[in-house]
This record gives structure tokens, sequence and C-alpha cells, in this order.
């Protein structure tokens, strides 16, 4: 469990946002790409659960590309139901 996962479970998220742009950016400077993508992921989360689907679409698309490629499949398949929600919550029935 992560810092930003018990900060969004309590209601905080703004806290957990910045928490997990920490450590987004600390995977990053340490060339971590499974980490960052794994955090891309839980951003989405986030930003699901606070309506901002725009955002989190965004931030599952990339971690749903990104995770594949690093052979990180059980991680891929949780971005890619977490943009199917976000698509099915903009009445995109379609595309999720």
């Amino acid at each position: 469990m992560t810092l930003g996962t018990i900060l969004s479970a309590v209601g905080q998220f703004d806290q957990a946002l910045a928490a997990y742009e920490r450590a987004l950016a600390a995977h990053l400077d340490l060339e971590d790409r499974d980490s960052a993508a794994a955090v891309r992921a839980n951003i989405g989360t986030l930003l699901l659960r606070q309506g901002r689907l725009r955002d989190a679409r965004i931030a599952y698309e990339r971690a749903a590309k990104e995770l594949p490629e690093l052979g990180k499949r059980s991680h891929a398949a949780y971005a890619m139901n977490g943009k199917g929600c976000v698509h099915r919550a903009l009445g995109e029935p379609e595309a999720a």
C-alpha cells in the first residue's frame, strides 16, 4: 500500500495526488519505468474517483501503453479496465 492510496482511501484527494506526483517524479529520476507506469495507473484511479474523467483517461492510456511493453500484463489489465470505466462514465461504451 502506498501513501497516495491511503490518502485517497480517507478522502484526502489533493494530498494523494501530490504524493503520487512525488512518487512518479522519483521513479522517473531513477529511470524506473515499471514503477512510474504503475503510479500513472494509480493516478488514473484517483482522478476517476474525483470525476476528472478526461484526466483519468490520459493517465490510464499512458499506463496501458507502457505496462505491456514492460511485461507487466496484470498491471496493464488494471489500467485497461480503468480506461474502460472512464469510457463508460463518459457515455462512450463502444470505446470501453
